[in-house]
């Protein structure tokens, strides 16, 4: 579908007839709105979807875009390293796959706190265990969708043992909705992804209401460490950097309590996987994968025992389309491509997308290398 959108957009600009969605869109998943920084690319609240009727999940044989690449890479070299990656095959064989190529593939995912810590890793653990941290989302975002799907299949590709973190039961603390609405929110998401070509044969998906329903006795308590170990202004500054300083967000200094608070149950989620070797998070989880790796560090000074290093990677989102995103992106539902998007606006959102005249910084050029490149090749 986007291979058959860029080609209109090269030609000579003729529309074609929207073509029927692949999952039915309500009025209300159509419309975009401000939110907070962390999940600026969901354009409707998890409200808007509870008050539809719930449709079963179904599996979509046609109309899916196939999974794409992810955000930018460190270097072309791992780009070329991870393309092996990018189409799931039937016989993996990921003994073959040696270190440097392993290494590269993950490296390409994204942004790497450490990458000698990764190095290191990798070196000792032929199958480490990777979570994925996922928000619910009732109108998905390409980068969530298929970018998720490339992301994780990389992850397999290199010899993880990938579990998906279900992140429902904090959807609560953004949303006014029953867990129940959240937890059908979550299959949409999931059929997405299968639509999408991630190999979920292969995956463990784990919802965080269970795992933290299971284990109370022990999350709460040590949410509450992580509360009383952590400074306030530490979490304050982690906070206010990470906010978005464009006119439409609120201004950097300002802080709700609620953030704070929000910030240390994501670290104890975080910190209650003892089994994570590496941790596949978004931008807006910067914060709570720091106030938790200053947590381990404080931890482990106390019992004078080197603490056992977890990888962070941070993928990102694909840039807005249009000239000024930061005075319409919330008011134009052109400034990006969602999952339930037709061929037709996936063509009308290239062909009014603002091109600079540079390659730095060009919005259609990051499209094309890191979406059409990976999956057929050429353009």
């Amino acid at each position: 579908m986007l291979a058959r959108a860029f080609a209109l957009v090269r030609g000579k600009g003729t529309q074609c007839p929207p073509l029927n969605r692949f999952v039915q869109s309500s009025g209300a998943l159509r419309r975009r709105f401000h939110t907070p920084p962390q999940q600026f690319y969901r354009r409707s609240s998890l409200s808007d979807c509870a008050s539809q009727e719930q449709q079963p999940p179904q599996n979509y044989s046609t109309g899916t875009p196939p999974a794409c690449s992810t955000m930018q890479n460190n270097s072309s070299a791992k780009e070329n390293a991870a393309d092996s990656c990018l189409e799931p095959t039937a016989n993996d064989d990921t003994a073959e796959v040696n270190f440097d190529q392993r290494f590269a593939i993950l490296s390409s995912i994204g942004e790497c706190t450490n990458e000698d810590d990764l190095r290191t890793l990798l070196k000792k653990k032929t199958t480490p265990v990777c979570y994925v941290w996922c928000d619910p989302s009732p109108s998905m975002h390409i980068t969530q969708g298929i970018t998720m799907a490339i992301n994780v299949n990389k992850l397999l590709e290199a010899g993880c043992k990938v579990k998906i973190f279900m992140a429902n039961w904090f959807a609560l603390t953004s949303y006014n909705v029953s867990l129940r609405k959240v937890i059908d929110v979550c299959s949409y998401n999931t059929e997405m992804w299968r639509t999408a070509r991630m190999r979920l044969d292969e995956v463990e998906l784990i919802r965080s209401s269970d795992e933290i329903s299971r284990d109370l006795r022990r999350y709460w308590p040590l949410a509450l460490k992580v509360a009383r170990s952590t400074n306030l202004s530490e979490v304050t500054v982690c906070i206010l950097s990470s906010k978005d300083k464009r006119p439409y967000y609120d201004e950097p200094k300002s802080l709700f309590s609620h953030e704070v608070f929000v910030t240390c149950m994501h670290s104890a989620a975080i910190l209650s996987r003892d089994e994570a070797d590496v941790w596949l998070l978004d931008i807006g989880q910067r914060v709570s994968n720091k106030v938790a790796e200053l947590y381990r560090e404080r931890e482990a000074a106390m019992r004078e025992d080197p603490h056992r290093p977890v990888v962070a990677l941070f993928h990102g989102v694909l840039p807005s389309l249009l000239e000024y995103p930061e005075n319409e992106m919330f008011r134009d539902p052109r400034w990006a491509i969602y999952m339930e998007d037709t061929e037709w606006e996936v063509g009308r959102a290239m062909r009014k997308a603002f091109p600079p005249g540079t390659v730095e910084g060009n919005p259609c050029l990051e499209y094309i290398r890191q979406i059409i490149f990976p999956l057929f090749g050429r353009f």
